[in-house]
């Protein structure tokens, strides 16, 4: 896959509303003005690298953040900050003692990764309660500090669309996501 084609996979997946975003990654997604409502949708596959190596979490819920609400909440902080970043881009803010991760998907619209749980090579959930990050221990697992950033970046997982989390803004090589399909496929 060459980048110009990474580029065009990240577009086609998050620069779009949210509202289209949000069930074509999680499980599980709703608005952040109605936690009420929950949403169900697909999730997807992501890796990251940690200090035991790569891992793979399914998406398991969301929270949608509106550009409009985004803005009033944080005009002159996280709003612009989000803005600026490419569709698929990452930021993390600390919030109430706690790291929480975003996604950018159009203008200042964001998802926040709500729950992750571990999969095994094959993609299946794995059982209990260990193998589920929350909100808060996401930015950890990854890496993440206060306002530092990522990308995702797509790749094949077992033959359906993953998303690797790349920290410090860059998005992962041609050969590092050749490298992760390979393994995938032969763990």
């Amino acid at each position: 896959m060459t980048a110009e084609s990474f580029d065009d996979s990240v577009k086609e997946l998050f620069d779009r509303p949210g509202e289209q975003v949000a069930p074509d990654l999680a499980a599980h997604w709703m608005r952040h003005e109605d936690r009420k409502t929950i949403f169900d949708g697909e999730a997807q596959i992501i890796g990251i690298q940690t200090s035991a190596g790569m891992q793979y979490f399914s998406i398991e819920e969301v929270i949608l953040f509106s550009h409009d609400s985004t803005m009033k909440r944080w005009g002159n902080s996280r709003g612009p900050e989000i803005a600026r970043l490419n569709s698929g881009g990452i930021i993390c803010y600390d919030s109430r003692g706690r790291k929480l991760t975003f996604s950018k998907t159009q203008g200042a619209e964001n998802l926040m990764f709500s729950t992750l749980r571990q999969v095994d090579r094959l993609g299946a959930p794995l059982p209990g309660d260990e193998n589920i990050l929350t909100a808060s221990k996401i930015a950890t697992v990854a890496g993440l500090n206060h306002k530092s950033t990522g990308q995702l970046t797509p790749f094949d997982y077992r033959g359906r669309r993953a998303l690797l989390l790349s920290v410090g803004g860059h998005r992962a090589s041609e050969d590092e996501i050749q490298r992760l399909t390979r393994e995938a496929l032969h763990p």
